[in-house]
C-alpha cells in the first residue's frame, strides 16, 4: 500500500511535467506557418521517412542512409539523426504538388558536417534531370547557400564556411519582398536583394542529401536532422526558436571530455541554464553585431562550473546599470580559463570587469586575456572587479579601465581573502579617483602577488592612494608590502608613478628590492617584464 499511496502522491508531478514538456513541444515545434514537410527521422529503423507536415510526404531512405544516436540536444524526445557518408545515400521525398514552392518559402535543416566532399552539396534539394527548382545546401567547399532557379540559376551564398564536427542549424528564407536571408544557428548572417523566384519543376522530386540527377554528384557526408520546408518566409523569431531546439552544439556537460560545445552567441547565453557543468568554446564569437549582451550567471546564482576558451575571442558590448558585471557576472569556486575577450563593458554599478566582475570562494581565473575598455563605478578591474576570493594566473589586461569612484586596477579593482595574482601584466590605462594601482586598487598583506608586473598609466583624480602595483594598503599603515609579494615590476614612464602604492596611513611604499620594483624599460628590466611589456 506504501507504494501505491507514494504513486498516486507522483501523479500531480507526472502530469506538470507533461504539461511543461507539452507546452516546450507546441512552442517549439507548432510555429503558425504553413510547414509542407518535416522529416524528424526518429524512426531509428526501416527505409521511410515519415512526414509530419499534414500533406503526407513521407520520404523513402534510398542506397541506404543509416540512423545515427548522434543527434541534437533539443528539449523534446530526438533519439536519431540521419547519416550521409558522401556516396549515393539519399532520401528521395517525392514530387507532390505542395513542394512547387512560389515566391515565399523557408528551407531550414539541422546539420553536422563531416566533411565538404566537392564545390557543392545539397541538404535538400528540388533540382534533377527533369528540372530544377531550389536547393539548400552548401557552395564554394562549405559555405552555407540557397539556390533558386527560374529558368536559370541563381545562388546565394554565405560569406563565411560553415565548421564541421558540429551540430548547425541552417535556414534560407524568401519573402514577397525578393529578399533572401540566410541564417546560421538562428543568427542572420547574409541577405541578398532581387532574389529568382522558383519556377514549377512538377516531375522533379525533392531529395534529401544530395540533387536527384542520375550522375550522384554533389553529395552530401554528415549527419541531417529536423528537415522542414514552409511554404511561406518565417520571422527571424521563428528561426531562432527553431535553432535554440538544441541547447548546445554537443556534449553533457558532466566532465572536460564530454564539456558542453559552444558556437554561437545564443548558445554561450544558455550556458545559465546550467552553471555548474563543464564548457568549451568552439571558435571566436562576435556577440555586438549579434545584438546579445551577455552575463554568465548572478550574484544570486554565481557560475560554479569550468569554461574553457579555448583559446578563442568573444567580443561583446555589455552595458548594465547591475553591480556585478563582466562576460562571467560572478564566479564562485569556479574556473575561467583559455579565453580573450574583446568590445567593451560598461556599468553604473560595481564590481565590474571584463571577464568577472566578481570572483569568490576559491575561483580560478587562468590563461585569460581582456582587450575590451572597462568602465564602472566602486572595483573595477581589467580582468575582475572584486577578487574576494580566487587565484588570476598568467593573464592580462590591455584595455583601458576606468572608475568614478573607488578602488580601480588594472587586473582587479581589489584584492581581499585568501587571493592570488601570479605571473600577470597590465598594460591599459588605469583611471580612477582614488585607490588607484596598475595591478590592484587595494590590497592587504594576506594576499599573493607574485611574478606581474604594470605598464599601464596610473591616473587618480583626487591625487592620493595610487601607485604602480596598488592604490592603498587595506591591512593598515605603511610599511612593506608583505612576504607573499615577491617579484613585481612597475614601468616608472610608463605608468607615471614612482612608489609601488600607498599604506592605509597615506604613506608612501617605495620600490623595495624583490618585491616591488620601478624599472625604466632601459635594458635593466627583468626578463619576464622585457618579455611581455
Amino acid at each position: 500500500m506504501k507504494y501505491i499511496k507514494n504513486f498516486f502522491l507522483l501523479i500531480p508531478v507526472l502530469l506538470l511535467a507533461v504539461f511543461i514538456i507539452g507546452g516546450a513541444l507546441n512552442k517549439v515545434f507548432a510555429i503558425d506557418h504553413p510547414l509542407v514537410g518535416h522529416w524528424e527521422f526518429n524512426e531509428g529503423s526501416g527505409i521511410t521517412a515519415t512526414d509530419s507536415s499534414t500533406y503526407g510526404n513521407d520520404g523513402t531512405l534510398t542506397n541506404s542512409p543509416t540512423y545515427s544516436s548522434d543527434a541534437p540536444a533539443i528539449i523534446a524526445l530526438n533519439p536519431y539523426s540521419l547519416s550521409f557518408n558522401g556516396t549515393a545515400k539519399y532520401v528521395d521525398i517525392g514530387t507532390d504538388s505542395s513542394l512547387n514552392l512560389g515566391s515565399t518559402f523557408t528551407l531550414a535543416a539541422w546539420v553536422k558536417v563531416n566533411s565538404f566532399p566537392s564545390a557543392y552539396s545539397f541538404i535538400i534539394a528540388k533540382d534533377g534531370n527533369n528540372g530544377a527548382s531550389y536547393d539548400l545546401g552548401f557552395s564554394n567547399n562549405g559555405k552555407p547557400y540557397v539556390a533558386i532557379n527560374d529558368g536559370g540559376w541563381g545562388e546565394y551564398t554565405a560569406e563565411d564556411t560553415l565548421s564541421t564536427g558540429v551540430w548547425h542549424h541552417i535556414a534560407g528564407v524568401r519573402s514577397s519582398d525578393n529578399t533572401l536571408k540566410l541564417y546560421v544557428d538562428g543568427v542572420l548572417t547574409d541577405e541578398f536583394t532581387d532574389v529568382k523566384v522558383p519556377q514549377v519543376a512538377s516531375t522533379t522530386p525533392v531529395t534529401l542529401g544530395k540533387r536527384s540527377f542520375a550522375d550522384d554528384s554533389f553529395l552530401y557526408d554528415g549527419l541531417i536532422d529536423d528537415a522542414r520546408i514552409y511554404s511561406s518566409a518565417l520571422s527571424s523569431e521563428d528561426i531562432a526558436t527553431l535553432a535554440q531546439l538544441a541547447e548546445f552544439a554537443g556534449g553533457d556537460g558532466e566532465s572536460a571530455e564530454t564539456a558542453y560545445q559552444i558556437e554561437n552567441c545564443v548558445r554561450l547565453q544558455n550556458m545559465n541554464l546550467y552553471l555548474d557543468a563543464y564548457f568549451i568554446l568552439n571558435n571566436d564569437l562576435d556577440c555586438i553585431s549579434k545584438g546579445n549582451t551577455i552575463l554568465v550567471g548572478s550574484s544570486a546564482t554565481p557560475f560554479t562550473g569550468t569554461f574553457d576558451g579555448g583559446g578563442y575571442t568573444i567580443t561583446v558590448a555589455i552595458d548594465s546599470v547591475s553591480n556585478n558585471v563582466g562576460l562571467f557576472s560572478t564566479i564562485s569556486g569556479g574556473t575561467v580559463t583559455n579565453l580573450r575577450v574583446a568590445g567593451s563593458i560598461e556599468s553604473t554599478g560595481s564590481n565590474v570587469g571584463g571577464v568577472v566582475g566578481q570572483a569568490i570562494n576559491g575561483s580560478n581565473i587562468s590563461l585569460v586575456a581582456n582587450t575590451a575598455n572597462v568602465t564602472g563605478v566602486w572595483y573595477v578591474g581589467g580582468l575582475v572587479g572584486d577578487l574576494g576570493g580566487g587565484a588570476i594566473s598568467n593573464s592580462y589586461n590591455v584595455g583601458t579601465v576606468t572608475n568614478s569612484e573607488f578602488f580601480t586596477g588594472g587586473i582587479t579593482g581589489m584584492v581581499s581573502g585568501l587571493s592570488s595574482i601570479t605571473n600577470s601584466y597590465n598594460r591599459g590605462q588605469v583611471n580612477g579617483y582614488i585607490h588607484v594601482g596598475g595591478i590592484t586598487g587595494q590590497r592587504s598583506d594576506t594576499q599573493t602577488i607574485s611574478n606581474s608586473f604594470n605598464a599601464g598609466q596610473v591616473l587618480a583624480s583626487y591625487h592620493i592612494f595610487f601607485g604602480g602595483i596598488w592604490g592603498n594598503d587595506g591591512s593598515g599603515g605603511g610599511g612593506t608590502p608583505g612576504v607573499g609579494f615577491t617579484n613585481n615590476y612597475f614601468d616608472i614612464a610608463r605608468s607615471t608613478r614612482t612608489m609601488c602604492g600607498h599604506g592605509n596611513d597615506g604613506s608612501v611604499i617605495s620600490p623595495i628590492l624583490g618585491q616591488c620594483e620601478g624599472v625604466n624599460g632601459d635594458g635593466s628590466n627583468p626578463n619576464y617584464f622585457k618579455n611581455n611589456s
